[in-house]
């Protein structure tokens, strides 16, 4: 029996630092008709208690004990004890708006979504400043603020396949199409089979670009964080393949789906683990490798990124060959954080993603090093870039002529360099940072280097 608009899932476990900010947040929502089901699986550094001071004050709090320590499980008991029309999900160390569920709510009922996702906002905190950097999936443009029917285009479903804590989920789709998350131990990418089981068995869905959800990136017992789980992701996998043929809902063309997923997954595991780890991890997968170069309808469909994946995971020179480039990536980010710490002002061409881990930077080293965001797309003038207001760059240089500039941008560097030079800045005042660094990877070098 439906009790409430939205259940709101927040699994916890040993959260203490972070649980009453983030409870507050919940409690707090402009939308009242909500019940909160707190999922502890056992804290013993003081959460429980809080939140059990918490329900004695608000009665839209309930209290569920989980037997196991796993992510999975805790949201599938929420899921089953659940008494919302829709479900969000709420991580025990996040923030979200104020207004994030009403809002969500009200376009999920009104166009009867099986589901619905925001954007979000990354931060970090040093000392007293929090460092927030807007995020969304580039994936999703042109299919936003619309009602997509997913039984005429499926693969829409798949746009924004992470990120489950973004939005809400209409309970009676998930209990309908038996979705549930994978029940293995710990904080364990669960959410990975979760998200591609909704997105392919969804009938209709939504993408707004409203930054509703703040993702805390600085978490040091975050499971991202955790070298020892290198194969939990082979498992989500494994577990999704099941639950799609158990539905008989695993065509070839969704199984093609499946599998460039996966190996972007598995790319992405590969690039987090250590040396020794991601030995393992390769041990483990060199079986399943041979159905990207064996099934040929899947070879077809793999553009030159997926096909150098493949390389990389199953030839061991295409490792070595990335290793020297890792290297040169880590030794090129030592030398802009050497750059940065020779002076005191500089002005950033570029306000896109290599931009972004320089905001985090300039948090961790306590000191403001950045004077300007400055960019070349006029779209992006006036909007704010962490706490800079983006200007344009001829106008800056014309007001800065001394200033030290970082150029930080991918693919146009060198055009942005001559740019500058034909404005009068000498070369020799410019450092060009064209990698992308992960939001803290700059921060965690800076660390290592102190």
């Amino acid at each position: 029996m439906v009790q409430a608009a939205v259940s709101i899932i927040m699994p916890s476990l040993n959260v203490v630092k972070y649980i009453s900010e983030c409870i507050e947040s919940v409690l707090n929502q402009s939308m009242q008709d909500i019940e909160v089901l707190c999922i502890d699986a056992g804290s013993t550094d003081g959460t429980l208690e809080i939140l059990q001071e918490y329900a004695r004050k608000d009665n839209r709090i309930r209290i569920i004990n989980s037997p196991i320590k796993s992510y999975g499980y805790q949201l599938n008991l929420g899921i089953e004890q659940s008494r919302g029309e829709y479900i969000g999900i709420v991580e025990s160390d996040d923030l979200i708006d104020l207004n994030m569920f009403e809002e969500l709510y009200a376009k999920a009922k009104e166009y009867n979504l099986d589901f619905i996702k925001g954007a979000y906002v990354q931060f970090a905190t040093f000392a007293s400043e929090c460092i927030e950097i807007r995020s969304i999936n580039p994936n999703v443009y042109g299919n936003l603020n619309s009602v997509i029917d997913l039984t005429v285009d499926w693969k829409k479903g798949l746009l924004d396949p992470v990120h489950i804590w973004s939005g809400l989920y209409r309970k009676d789709f998930l209990l309908k199409k038996n979705i549930r998350l994978n029940e293995t131990l710990g904080a364990s990418y669960q959410d990975t089979s979760f998200s591609l089981l909704v997105g392919l068995l969804a009938d209709s869905c939504m993408y707004v670009d409203e930054y509703y959800y703040h993702y805390r990136i600085d978490n040091e017992n975050s499971s991202v964080k955790s070298d020892k789980k290198y194969d939990c992701v082979i498992d989500e996998y494994v577990y999704l393949e099941k639950v799609l043929r158990e539905q008989n809902a695993y065509s070839q063309d969704v199984q093609i789906e499946v599998l460039k997923y996966k190996l972007q997954t598995y790319n992405w595991n590969y690039l987090r683990l250590s040396d020794k780890s991601r030995e393992l991890f390769l041990q483990l997968i060199q079986e399943e490798m041979k159905e990207y170069t064996t099934n040929k309808a899947l070879n077809m469909n793999l553009n030159e990124e997926e096909k150098a994946i493949v390389q990389l995971l199953t030839d061991e020179e295409a490792r070595a060959e990335n290793s020297v480039k890792e290297k040169r990536r880590m030794e090129k980010f030592r030398q802009l954080i050497q750059f940065v710490l020779k002076s005191k002002n500089y002005i950033v061409v570029g306000a896109g993603n290599c931009c972004s881990p320089l905001l985090f930077l300039q948090g961790a080293m306590g000191r403001k090093f950045i004077d300007a965001i400055c960019d070349n797309g006029s779209e992006r003038w006036g909007m704010k870039k962490g706490q800079y207001i983006i200007t344009d760059v001829k106008t800056t240089v014309d007001n800065n002529p001394d200033a030290l500039y970082i150029i930080a941008n991918k693919n146009y560097s060198r055009d942005i360099s001559t740019q500058l030079q034909k404005l009068g800045i000498n070369k020799a005042n410019m450092f060009v940072l064209d990698l992308v660094a992960s939001p803290m990877e700059l921060v965690d070098l800076y660390k290592d280097l102190e």
